[in-house]
């Protein structure tokens, strides 16, 4: 049997799951036995723990112990331990070496392994969650989007009928919201809309906020909010209890009048989360916009992440698309559980003939969930050109020769590609993912000579490109999983022996 894994690489918790020999997905515990391993890495000299252990010891003192980095996937950001930094992709390998390692000290190798990535994640954090799985010591082919993972799953194990299916994915850190098509079996994705920050973790933030200000008033105690780690259980307790409850209990140890008791009810806590669930409205609605659809042509909406238990976010979810939301299965799950069935759809050579059978059926299509484009010369004026639409079929290869040089004697072109959320033309309102020059140019030439711009987005969500002057064929092509010039095999290696110096336990 091939050992297939899809894990779901969460902001608050990771989740692996597997393909059975009968080619069904199935969770694959922890060293704990608990399915969820909680994103979290702490260091201890030369040992580093991971999971329920790491996270016991940010509630007893939080220091060298790391979470939520994957928020900062993508980033220049460093967490530093001993005078050495540590990238998000480095703690993110950490985390998959740990959960991969239980996996295949009980079951075995593991043959074929998908990452999943929220929707709206950009080309940069794409190129760090494929990066993190070969610094933990494994080849990654591939990765797929949190929401486009469980619709497969709701899909294919649960059977939708024919219709289109609004996912709304609100995790720890992320959310995203996908609206799919489903005719014959045949999954369609037809557009995704999300943000990278807004999820479980930030509403957590804000039931801190409640308490901190609670705390001051009755102890005239500042309530340290960089320095709260023993009131994680609190935190996580009272949001449980006020998702069930209309109030909930809530103890704080001071240091001048000793412990301080205090209620905090669901309206605080539900106008204190507001601005953020007004956000997931405007991505909600923009989402049906994107696809050309109404309410009315949406056959359901479905829940996928543990913040969807907020009884608040399921009557935003019911206000918006008049309708009420269904969890046809465990929202902390789905997304790995797909991610295993959208690995096995990628390695149907080496699975036995029973996990093909259950496999043959999958037929998927994602989409571009940014727009691309490149910057260019209008009127003596910078201008932003989309080539790739958002919701474009993937892979998706465009190649045009619309643009030309500008001025006469030009000896090398300024080439760019561009992300933006929206179809802009206005370049400061776009994001410029690499920036380098087509250069060598003969001088004396007119203006107006042809550059050809081929732009191609695989399955991955990763951008590959070339910049070409046509009458000399001069050629610059770019892989944007090379950054800045480094040679990735050599910067992965570095960095994979930056992690293996450390017992991971």
């Amino acid at each position: 049997m091939a050992n297939i894994l899809g894990i779901d690489l969460g902001t608050t918790n990771s989740v692996l799951s597997y393909l059975d020999s009968l080619g069904k997905p199935k969770i694959h515990p922890g060293e704990e036995g608990n399915h969820l391993t909680p994103s979290v890495v702490a260091f201890e000299k030369k040992k580093v723990l991971v999971g329920t252990e790491a996270k016991k010891k940010m509630r007893i003192d939080s220091e060298n112990v790391f979470s939520e980095f994957k928020r900062d996937m993508g980033t220049d950001k460093t967490y530093e331990y001993v005078n050495k930094k540590y990238t998000p992709k480095e703690l993110s390998g950490i985390i998959l070496k740990k959960m991969v390692g239980n996996f295949e000290k009980s079951i075995g190798e593991a043959d074929e392994i998908v990452i999943t990535t929220p929707a709206n994640f950009s080309n940069e954090a794409r190129e760090d969650t494929l990066e993190a799985g070969e610094i933990a010591g494994f080849k990654i082919k591939n990765i797929i989007n949190e929401p486009t993972a469980a619709a497969l799953y709701f899909s294919h194990e649960l059977g939708l009928s024919d219709g289109n299916y609004v996912i709304y994915d609100l995790g720890g850190g992320t959310f995203d919201v996908s609206i799919i098509s489903i005719i014959d079996d045949e999954i369609e994705v037809l557009t995704s809309s999300g943000v990278n920050k807004l999820g479980g973790a930030d509403f957590d933030l804000k039931l801190l906020e409640i308490i901190s200000t609670k705390f001051k008033n009755l102890s005239g105690e500042d309530l340290i909010i960089g320095d709260t780690h023993e009131l994680i259980p609190e935190i996580e307790e009272s949001k449980k209890t006020l998702s069930s409850r209309d109030n909930c209990f809530i103890s704080v140890l001071g240091s001048e009048k000793g412990r301080i008791n205090f209620e905090i009810s669901r309206e605080e806590y539900v106008k204190s989360i507001n601005v953020l669930i007004a956000q997931t409205e405007m991505l909600s609605e923009q989402a049906l916009k994107d696809a050309d659809l109404t309410v009315d042509d949406i056959n359901d909406i479905l829940l996928v992440g543990g913040a969807t238990r907020t009884p608040a976010i399921q009557d935003s979810v019911e206000k918006i698309f008049d309708k009420k939301p269904k969890t046809l299965s465990n929202p902390d799950e789905v997304v790995a559980l797909g991610a295993a069935l959208y690995a096995g759809l990628q390695s149907k050579d080496i699975l036995n003939i029973e996990q093909k059978k259950s496999i043959d059926s999958i037929s998927m299509q994602d989409v571009c969930n940014h727009y691309f484009g490149t910057l260019h010369g209008v009127n003596n004026t910078v201008q932003n050109a989309v080539v790739i639409e958002k919701n474009t079929p993937l892979p998706a290869t465009i190649t045009t020769d619309k643009f030309v040089t500008i001025v006469k004697g030009q000896t090398t072109v300024r080439c760019t590609v561009t992300q933006s959320s929206a179809p802009e033309t206005d370049p400061n309102f776009v994001k410029i993912v690499w920036e380098g020059k087509l250069g060598n140019l003969p001088p004396g030439r007119p203006a107006g000579q042809q550059i050809e711009i081929s732009f191609n987005y695989d399955l991955n969500q990763v951008m590959h490109c070339s910049f070409k002057d046509i009458s000399t064929g001069n050629l610059i092509e770019v892989d944007l999983n090379e950054k800045n010039g480094i040679n990735r095999e050599a910067k992965v290696k570095d960095l994979k022996d930056s992690i293996d110096e450390f017992l991971i336990e």
